[in-house]
This record gives C-alpha cells, sequence and structure tokens, in this order.
C-alpha cells in the first residue's frame, strides 16, 4: 500500500512541485526497485542515480574527532587512528556499513563503557 502510494504521489498533480528521494544500498535499492510496483522502477532510474562513495580512512578520522569533541571529550591521536584501521575496518567488512553512522555507534560505545568505568569507582 506505501509503494503504490508514492507511485501515484510521484505520477501526482500536474504541475506539483514535488521531490522524492530514495536512499539505501546500492544492492538493496536494486531489489527494492525490481520487486516493487513496477512504475516505482520506471520513475526512479537506477541508471541515472547519483553514487555516493564511502569515506576514506582520512574523512573517518576527521568525522570521530569532531563527534568525540561535540561531546566534550577528547581522545588521543593515536587512539583515534586504532579506531579507524581496526574498529572502522572490521565494521568496514560487515553488510550495510555505514560510515558516519559507524563512527558515531563507536563513539557512543566508547563514551558509555568510559561512563561506566566512571560510575564503578
Amino acid at each position: 500500500a506505501v509503494i503504490d502510494t508514492l507511485v501515484s504521489r510521484v505520477q501526482g498533480d500536474a504541475g506539483a512541485d514535488r521531490c522524492v528521494l530514495l536512499l539505501g544500498y546500492k544492492a538493496k535499492m536494486e531489489n527494492f526497485l525490481r520487486r516493487a510496483n513496477p512504475g516505482l522502477a520506471r520513475r526512479f532510474q537506477l541508471d541515472k542515480a547519483f553514487t555516493f562513495d564511502d569515506y576514506d580512512d582520512a574523512a573517518l578520522l576527521r568525522i570521530l574527532q569532531r563527534n568525540v569533541a561535540r561531546r566534550g571529550k577528547t581522545i588521543g591521536a593515536e587512539t583515534a587512528e586504532l579506531v579507524i584501521r581496526k574498529d572502522l575496518a572490521r565494521a568496514r567488512l560487515r553488510p550495510n556499513f555505514g560510515n558516519a553512522g559507524a563512527v558515531d555507534n563507536s563513539v557512543s560505545a566508547a563514551v558509555l563503557r568510559a561512563e561506566a568505568r566512571m560510575a564503578s569507582l
């Protein structure tokens, strides 16, 4: 029902000013568009889709440092590089690696562990 509504809204009113974005991982989006309403694949053509590459390690390092600073915390340069080289390298091997989202998850987990250690003192 949701897909049928989306298709009808995309086709919608002549002259309507509407923008619909479908965002997701390439393989999952291809599968979704193949199996969904046939009108959807016609309206959202994957050969014309924008593709965003994963962040490289340098970009993830900057995101990590900003994320930590935004939380009012600090991280040493060696520790930050270790998180990128080891933790996020492992996360990249999993399906649906989330780039900056993976960084956020790592920082959140580290902050929770640190707070638990502080609470136990």
